[in-house]
């Protein structure tokens, strides 16, 4: 593991604790795309659900349904005849 070094006065304003600076860092790297979901989870130490909750509270969608999702959505209704 390695460590990273983080000034003092940046981190109060990430969070109360370190902790809690952690989950604030590991939420916006996925909310930038910068990690995947299980990848910030484990990276703010949380398992997927309190990952998840975390997330909801910042407004961070969990779900990402982007516009492909729908044409593929649409594709296999109207293959099913719906």
């Amino acid at each position: 593991m390695s460590v990273l070094n983080v000034p003092e006065d940046l981190l109060k304003r990430l969070g109360p604790n370190d902790r809690e600076a952690l989950v604030e860092i590991a939420c916006r790297l996925y909310e930038t795309n910068s990690l995947r979901f299980d990848e910030a989870a484990r990276l703010a130490n949380l398992d997927l659900q309190a990952f998840g909750r975390a997330c909801a509270s910042r407004r961070i969608p969990v779900y990402r349904y982007d516009v492909e999702d729908l044409r593929s959505d649409l594709e296999t209704l109207k293959n099913l005849g719906a």
